[in-house]
């Protein structure tokens, strides 16, 4: 059941044990959100970046060619259709329409793995949290390539 709906649904005061769980679901959650956010925003800047430096170098040779036909132009840069600049930039989705579900799960996976020993009790203050998060970071990092999860495997089998 989703956290949100059993709570609404509990009339009822919580047992020590079932506050003691939906702590441990919050945290979880809460440091999941947290880092996935601050991943994937980055992520995402910086690979539509490249790609928009990308197409732009493209056009600029396109242009440039018109220009001045020059031969040396034509040799060093390879010419990109209006097919294939879709087909580049129809890759950024990948990471919302599929990258994003095993995206969360691995996250969430090293949120739960660092913060299996934060108790209730234990003092959380910003540094602590900044520290929490870069551990969650690190962990996922170390294991996991981020390209996995911006870029499909086979690009020509995405569509």
């Amino acid at each position: 059941m989703h956290l949100t709906n059993w709570l609404k649904q509990e009339k009822r005061q919580l047992t020590s044990l079932e506050k003691l769980e939906l702590w441990e679901r919050l945290k979880i959650l809460s440091f999941t959100r947290v880092v996935l956010l601050a991943w994937a925003m980055t992520m995402l800047c910086l690979y539509i970046r490249i790609q928009v430096n990308i197409l732009g170098m493209h056009l600029y040779v396109d242009t440039a060619r018109g220009i001045r036909s020059s031969h040396m132009l034509k040799e060093e840069a390879e010419h990109i259709d209006r097919h294939d600049q879709q087909e580049f930039l129809a890759i950024a989705d990948y990471l919302t329409n599929y990258g994003q579900t095993t995206l969360i799960s691995n996250i969430q996976a090293m949120a739960t793995k660092v913060l299996n020993g934060k108790q209730l009790r234990d003092p959380f203050n910003s540094t602590t949290v900044g520290e929490t998060i870069m551990k969650i970071l690190d962990i996922f990092m170390g294991i996991h390539h981020w390209v996995t999860y911006l870029v499909p495997e086979n690009v020509v089998s995405y569509k």
